[in-house]
């Protein structure tokens, strides 16, 4: 009450003759101090102040040693610390260390009070001061610069950071003072300014292991951010970090949203910047098939030929993910065309393996090879090797065939490609390639344009053998008939081996040397006797074939005969071959 009337003398005779009544506690509570905060009596709480140190602390059972926690680390002061201003006595220094507990206590119950005058009476009156560390912990383990943010009071927090208040103070549970002005002050500005006047460590995590920028991004707190990022160029800092989760901030910002704080990012951050997976931004945008954030990113200066982990380029990716965008990266001058991804593939090979008109059923195929085709015209015309052979031994034009598109076949081959390229992991030439996948289409194509058609491999197989396979009959019929000067002993033999007489008759047709020798002398009527195609050796017969033919061992037909049928006791076989020779001779 005495307080509350603002009497100096009345509280100065209750303190003395009651003396006895009071403690520490008592007489330091945040109810006397707001009565007399609020009156502006000075005198009284100095009063109250003196009288206070002069009481006993009931709580603390031990005077002789007290911990102390500081921005700094814990330190322990007992009788005999000398780590206070004290006299050679023991009884001293146990009077300077209950003046420093005590006094600290003040001081925390001054800021939680928001008393201005009381914390700058404490901390510039030499009597005391010299007993107050700011940056020492008070009985809840709280320092006085983290009090005085609870306590929402900017005024008392800038003038505890100019009273040397350590500005990387973390709380009880870990948390700097950065992270609780962000955490729980959105759109203040102002505390983080008067941190950043006091050397404050901006990449100094909180206990969950998150840093003050990002624990701004996650709350929208452009302001924030802004500062933070400035500050961070201003000091040469490093902001290109990752939170828990391995994400940079750029795509951390994006992947949550928050789209201002993502813009301004890409402008000041590493906008090629990997995070733990490996993957730059444009990875995501791509990803999400976010045509429009791509280009924005393209004109900020993504790289549009970084690789990711799994190899990746952002042309490879947005072939699968983001086909709205290819038309834009092909015709970006920063796309390097002749630059193999991990498997060895440029862009045209890739763009070439990516043909799958099923994928596209809503579309006609029609319009879709069109547009296939002015993206691979527009790649060529930006200067794409037309020729680069891959990892696995391929051009572009093996793969424009192997997807058996004749428009892009015709589009490599007009602009250079080598329709005589061997490849070497099949062991057959481009033509080759072409019959083997019964592709009429694109095997006329090539022949046309000069295909070599007489090419043979280190197995004899030459074009014609390839096209002899069941299922091509079209294909062979068609380079018979522009090929009639190449009816070699190996392609009849393979003929006869394989019992294709419709194919023989084609041969026969378009002028087939019926009685074409081998290097041993044997025409097509032995290879059909030996092998035992009856009706093979009958059409053979019919159509002319020597009957009178010797090979270089001096074996007769006759005696051929003999060896494949009568010896393997195929004696009514003999007879009936027998008889027909005879029959025209």
């Amino acid at each position: 009450m005495a307080i509350k009337l603002n009497d100096y003398k009345f509280v100065a005779t209750i303190l003395q003759q009651y003396d006895s009544f009071f403690s520490f506690k008592g007489i330091i509570s945040e109810k006397n101090f707001i009565c007399s905060s609020e009156n502006n009596n000075m005198d009284i709480m100095k009063l109250l102040i003196e009288k206070a140190l002069n009481l006993p602390i009931k709580e603390n059972k031990n005077n002789n040693a007290i911990a102390f926690r500081t921005s700094f680390g814990t330190k322990n002061f007992s009788s005999s610390s000398s780590s206070f201003p004290s006299s050679s006595s023991s009884s001293s220094s146990s009077h300077d260390l209950h003046k420093t507990y005590s006094l600290n206590i003040i001081l925390t119950m001054a800021i939680e009070s928001k008393n201005m005058t009381l914390v700058k009476y404490l901390l510039e009156t030499e009597e005391y001061s010299r007993y107050i560390d700011v940056n020492t912990a008070n009985e809840n383990d709280e320092f006085p610069i983290i009090s005085a943010f609870y306590a929402n009071s900017v005024d008392l927090f800038k003038y505890l950071l100019e009273k040397g208040a350590n500005s990387n103070t973390k709380n009880k549970n870990g948390a700097s003072l950065l992270s609780l002005v962000i955490d729980r002050f959105n759109y203040n500005v102002k505390y983080i300014k008067y941190l950043f006047d006091h050397n404050v460590d901006i990449t100094a995590k909180d206990a969950s292991g998150t840093y003050p920028l990002i624990k701004a991004i996650y709350k929208d707190d452009f302001d924030s951010v802004l500062l933070l990022i400035k500050y961070g160029i201003k000091h040469h800092i490093d902001m290109n970090i990752t939170d828990v989760n391995g994400s940079t901030p750029i795509t951390l910002s994006y992947k949550i949203e928050h789209h201002g704080i993502f813009k301004f990012l890409v402008n000041y951050l590493d906008i090629n910047g990997k995070d733990a997976n490996g993957k730059s931004i444009l990875y995501y945008t791509i990803l999400n098939g976010d045509v429009e954030t791509s280009k924005y990113l393209i004109s900020h200066g993504a790289d549009l030929n970084s690789i990711d982990k799994d190899g990746n380029s952002a042309f490879d990716l947005s072939l699968t993910q983001c086909t709205e965008l290819v038309t834009p990266l092909i015709n970006n001058k920063n796309l390097l065309l002749n630059r193999p991804n991990v498997r060895g593939e440029t862009p045209l090979i890739s763009m070439i393996k990516s043909i799958n008109p099923c994928r596209n059923k809503e579309k006609k195929i029609s319009y879709y090879y069109l547009n296939i085709s002015f993206k691979i015209a527009s790649l060529i015309e930006r200067g794409s090797d037309v020729n680069y052979v891959d990892k696995e031994g391929n051009t572009p034009l093996v793969y424009a065939i192997e997807k058996k598109s004749l428009t892009v076949v015709m589009l490599l081959i007009k602009h250079g490609a080598n329709i005589n390229f061997f490849i070497a992991n099949r062991n057959i030439t481009i033509l080759m390639y072409a019959i083997e996948l019964n592709r009429m289409d694109i095997v006329k194509y090539l022949v046309k344009c000069g295909a070599n058609i007489n090419f043979k491999n280190e197995n004899d197989i030459n074009v014609l053998i390839s096209s002899s396979k069941k299922g091509k009959t079209k294909i062979f019929e068609y380079l018979v008939k522009n090929n009639v000067n190449d009816f070699t002993s190996e392609v009849i033999k393979k003929v006869i081996v394989d019992n294709r007489l419709d194919l023989l008759d084609i041969l026969i047709e378009n002028n087939m040397n019926i009685n074409l020798k081998d290097e041993k002398g044997n025409t097509p009527l032995v290879y059909a006797i030996q092998h035992r195609n009856l009706d093979i050796i009958e059409y053979l017969i019919h159509h002319g074939a020597d009957c009178h033919t010797i090979n270089d061992n001096d074996e007769t037909i006759d005696s051929i005969n003999y060896k494949y049928y009568w010896k393997y006791g195929l004696k009514d076989a003999y007879k009936s071959i027998y008889k027909l020779i005879n029959n025209f001779r």
